[in-house]
């Protein structure tokens, strides 16, 4: 009995002493919940080489012919640098980013038509692209619909701005020797041209803008690598064109409908993530954009495309 008695005395002077010291202990709290999400921010800063087919045309009074003038932009290439920042909260997926690139090569093409379909071809004038610019920017937002340590599906909605500006000299211009145009009606003459366009120093600046939905899909096959693909559908596609000839001293401008502009836009890529936070990616892309029918400060406007290849090499760094 006085044993008992003993023990519960200690318990009830040592209770105290042992709740205060509980109190000052510092205290670590785990909350392991779904309602927790996970957050993580990726910065990727690529290096490309891009190269880019442009071309845009337009008919002759009252659509004949179908076709009166085109000039076409070729081997268009440059070294595009992009930042991108990707914010993945859970299952919500979100990505913004840009890139420019100052041109390096190219040369343009123009020809005028007296038939329809490209036929009678009776001047063709060509140049170099020399100096200004590309610039592209693009924003997407999606949601996780498979979520898993093998596989990501996510569903895309976004917006993407793309702009060229080009320069344009040191040209030849050739005419045909038995055919040229007045009025629009083909005259019989005896014509010999082949001649170097002095003094050119013409400029192109376009601007394409629409909304996009499309599907992003990565697989880890391996611990440390993944492979990943992207379709975008691009629709409600407007194309804004603004040139000015100086030869000519001619300036022009172009605007494309909405309801009938649209293009594709495809990525593969595979990532190797050889540290904790860094990870190396290679991803190959092509861009197809077409705009059809519209206005122009003469008469109309009937088509513009715009086809890019591009390879660039990712570091890539996770927050």
């Amino acid at each position: 009995m006085k044993k008992i008695l003993c023990f519960s005395a200690l318990a009830l002077i040592s209770s105290p002493l042992l709740f205060a010291e509980t109190l000052a202990a510092p205290q670590k709290v785990e909350i392991k919940s779904e309602s927790n999400p996970a957050l993580s921010v990726d910065i990727e800063l690529s290096q490309a080489i891009r190269s880019d087919f442009h071309q845009f045309n337009m008919p002759g009074p009252h659509g004949k012919p179908s076709i009166v003038s085109e000039v076409t932009f070729k081997h268009v290439r440059s070294y595009p640098t992009k930042l991108t920042a990707t914010l993945h909260w859970n299952r919500l997926y979100m990505r913004i980013g840009g890139d420019y690139a100052s041109l390096c090569s190219g040369h343009v093409r123009d020809s005028d038509f007296v038939h329809s379909g490209r036929h009678g071809e009776y001047s063709r004038s060509i140049s170099k692209v020399r100096g200004n610019n590309l610039f592209d920017g693009a924003f997407a937002l999606g949601f996780d619909i498979v979520q898993n340590k093998i596989m990501t599906v996510t569903p895309l909605i976004g917006y993407q701005l793309n702009g060229e500006r080009f320069r344009i000299s040191d040209g030849y211009q050739t005419r045909d020797d038995k055919l040229y145009v007045k009025d629009f009606e083909v005259r019989s003459k005896t014509i010999s041209c082949h001649q170097k366009l002095r003094h050119l120093n013409a400029t192109h600046k376009t601007r394409w803008d629409c909304p996009l939905v499309g599907l992003r899909a990565s697989i880890n096959p391996f611990d440390k690598l993944t492979f990943l693909a992207e379709y975008d559908y691009l629709f409600a596609l407007q194309y804004h064109a603004k040139e000015y000839w100086n030869l000519r001293d001619v300036h022009f401008r172009q605007t494309s409908k909405r309801s009938k502009g649209n293009g594709h836009l495809f990525e593969v890529a595979a990532a190797y993530n050889f540290a904790n936070d860094m990870t190396f990616k290679v991803d190959f892309g092509r861009r197809l954009l077409h705009a059809r029918k519209g206005t122009q400060n003469w008469g109309k406007f009937r088509s513009a495309k715009l086809f890019s290849s591009e390879i660039a090499l990712s570091f890539i760094y996770k927050f």
